[in-house]
């Protein structure tokens, strides 16, 4: 899902499914996190650099993962990667 439910994402964790749901903000991503979310997707992640990204993981906990969607190229993954997103 690109939005950030957290209905949705507790109605798939009760059904039995894994749950990726978008954020854009870290509000919404601990929303999401809390709400049982297997994962994040920032979307959209041309819109959150990776010095962005890097400051979200100062204050997520750390097993929180997640994952740049929207503008990330091969050309341009590699300084998401360090900043700490787990896939491309």
């Amino acid at each position: 899902m690109p939005h950030a439910n957290p209905h949705l994402v507790r109605y798939a964790k009760e059904s039995g499914l894994a749950c990726v749901p978008g954020a854009a903000t870290p509000t919404e991503a601990f929303t999401m996190f809390e709400a049982g979310a297997d994962a994040v997707k920032l979307f959209p992640a041309e819109s959150i650099p990776p010095k962005v990204v890097k400051a979200w993981r100062a204050v997520l906990p750390q097993d929180c993962k997640l994952f740049p969607v929207g503008g990330i190229v091969p050309e341009n993954q590699s300084p998401y990667l360090s900043a700490g997103v787990i896939a491309q």
